[in-house]
């Protein structure tokens, strides 16, 4: 009874696949049949293994000619050996040898009759060589050979199908399959491409989120799914079709994965109301954990959409003040506040963190912020210093107290101790703490000796920074300063000015800064002139005044043409002009210069990149 039923439903399958042509019928002319030829020795099987090897080597070196000719000296001698006949079937595909795929491919169909795997491979080369109702004739075959339950065996021949310009013969099997095993999901990703080929966007849509919704899928073809639905929302002609589409599939049934799919998409579309009532909908599917509200809130601010992420984390402080997650939140919420502005409220919620959360180290994090909004952004290294020390006495634990005790040389540095920020930062360094912080200590000694005047030990710390960290952060820096020292040793007065034009820049009196700077330009020694000039157009682009660098950088480009510096100024010079769409074709010539005369330089990517998008927006345009 059950092999009449699966009888059954392949001629059911049969039936709906196109009908064929008479002509099309499988070749039963009589071959030629060579007796496989025995191995007589050892080294008979090993020199066939060299070959094989060998043709392997070709074929992985695109030498197909010379692969088969060594395959066919193989297949020759030995009419059986499986190895070299799949080989062979290769390469003559590769040389589109059309014709002697087919034959080779015939001659395995005679000796092995009911695998289907020969009849599918039969079938391509047909249609390679353009005899479609043929090729379509080898497919019936290759699915009526095929059990019922051998899925993967079907996925082969439907893929095949939609490679060799029979996609809708492929739809034809898909839905009868469908039909006979009761499967509304089966074939989904398949069905779903060729839907999206024909442009019917909306069931295409359709079909790949049956596979999120579908458990019992694969997850390689939920992936799959999920990537098509990403493109399908974000390319310009589908994105409505699908969009509306998968509105309609979540009123019928609601499933996470989609939910997480569509908040993304708005929240990539700057829909933000739609992104944050998905993301809630999704955290009540998966019964209010609140683990999905904080992946949103991460994505917000990975996306710097800080309102965003201020507004979940209202959301999530509100309804989830139990959960452990809050403790993250609280730190996300502060973070977001900081870069809005809005500091006083930051303070606020880290002063909350201290009262509510136990653990020490979370203690320990909010104070350290607290005492970093006030030396950061409030200026007022006195009462972060009040902050760090707080915690460095009160809450000994985790990286708040590591970043407070790293932290406090910096205010000492800044309020003019130079002599005990050196001290707090050597203690530093007897502590056991990472490769990174390392460096970024020793670096700032070796910056306060040059503060300090002594320009000797300044040097050999920096050298000896270079030599301990040759891929370290502050190689650039050290390199810079140490041709500072180099150039202007001859030269103590521009030495000293220059010295003090980092300390004032150092302690962010930028007044300070610019009076130091401007008489190393205005000196008769022109040693660092090209330096201050630059340091000067930095200093004014960091305040907005657009006007003034490009004053400077100007002057640079004038009368210092072989500066070291002149290739920075001239890219951050374009970066200004490209915002200007009157300035646009400007700095289009200053990027191509950059490209042309400073190929080694280590902004030159980033100038490539930029280029390739003014193209771009130039062709829409």
């Amino acid at each position: 009874m059950i092999a009449m039923t699966l009888r059954s439903a392949i001629l059911l399958i049969l039936i709906a696949l196109p009908a064929v042509n008479a002509g099309a019928a499988e070749d039963t002319r009589p071959r030629k049949t060579v007796a496989p030829a025995q191995a007589t020795t050892s080294t008979d099987f090993n020199r066939a293994i060299e070959q094989l090897n060998f043709a392997r080597q070709l074929m992985r070196d695109k030498n197909y000619q010379g692969a088969s000719a060594i395959l066919e000296g193989i297949y020759e001698s030995d009419p059986a050996n499986k190895v070299a006949i799949a080989q062979l079937i290769t390469c003559y595909d590769q040389l589109k040898y059309y014709a002697k795929a087919e034959e080779m491919v015939r001659r395995q169909i005679a000796e092995q009759s009911g695998n289907y795997y020969y009849r599918v491979k039969l079938a391509e080369f047909l249609i390679k060589q353009d005899r479609l109702e043929d090729g379509r004739s080898a497919y019936r075959d290759a699915v009526g050979l095929t059990k019922l339950e051998n899925t993967g065996h079907f996925a082969n021949i439907i893929r095949s199908m939609m490679l060799h310009s029979l996609a809708d013969d492929a739809f034809t099997l898909i839905d009868s399959l469908r039909q006979v095993k009761a499967d509304p999901v089966l074939f989904a990703l398949e069905r779903g491409t060729i839907l999206e080929q024909k442009k019917k966007y909306g069931p295409a849509a359709e079909e790949f989120a049956r596979l999120l919704e579908d458990t019992t899928s694969n997850g390689k073809s939920a992936n799959n799914a999920e990537k098509k639905l990403i493109s399908l929302l974000e390319f310009g002609e589908s994105s409505e079709a699908a969009e509306k589409r998968l509105v309609s599939v979540l009123d019928e049934t609601a499933s996470p994965r989609l939910l997480s799919l569509l908040s993304s998409f708005y929240l990539k579309a700057y829909r933000f109301e739609q992104a944050f009532q998905y993301a809630v909908r999704q955290d009540s599917l998966e019964g209010h954990k609140g683990l999905t509200l904080l992946v949103f809130m991460h994505s917000c601010s990975e996306r710097k959409l800080y309102d965003q992420t201020a507004k979940m984390a209202r959301y999530i402080i509100d309804r989830y003040d139990k959960n452990p997650m809050v403790a993250e939140t609280y730190f996300l919420y502060g973070e977001a506040l900081v870069n809005l502005g809005q500091y006083d409220r930051a303070i606020g919620i880290y002063d909350t963190v201290v009262v509510i959360l136990p653990r020490v180290q979370d203690k320990a994090d909010a104070v350290y912020r607290i005492g970093k909004i006030h030396s950061e952004y409030y200026n007022d290294c006195q009462t972060a210093l009040r902050y760090f020390d707080s915690v460095i006495t009160s809450y000994q634990a985790g990286m708040g107290y590591l970043s407070a005790k790293l932290a406090r040389p910096y205010c000492l540095a800044r309020l003019g101790e130079t002599g005990q920020a050196a001290e707090a930062f050597s203690l530093m360094l007897k502590r056991h703490v990472s490769e990174d912080m390392r460096e970024e200590v020793e670096y700032n000694l070796a910056l306060l000796d040059f503060f300090e005047k002594n320009f000797d030990s300044s040097r050999v710390a920096l050298r000896r920074l270079m030599v301990d960290f040759p891929r370290g952060f502050y190689v650039n820096d050290a390199l810079q300063l140490l041709t500072v020292i180099d150039q202007a040793e001859e030269n103590e007065k521009l030495l000293y000015d220059y010295s003090n034009a980092v300390m004032f820049e150092y302690r962010r009196m930028p007044d300070s800064v610019d009076v130091k700077l401007k008489s190393i330009v205005d000196a008769t020694d022109k040693a660092l002139a090209d330096i201050a000039l630059f340091k000067l157009s930095t200093l004014c682009l960091k305040r907005a005044d657009t006007s003034q660098a490009l004053t400077y950088i100007d002057i640079m480009v004038v009368d210092y043409p072989e500066s070291y510096y002149l290739p920075y100024a001239i890219k951050a010079k374009a970066d200004v002009l490209v915002l200007n769409e009157k300035t646009l074709d400007e700095a289009r010539v200053l990027y191509r210069g950059l490209l042309e005369q400073y190929p080694n330089y280590p902004f030159i990517s980033e100038v490539r990149k930029l280029m390739r998008q003014l193209d771009e927006e130039s062709k829409i345009g």
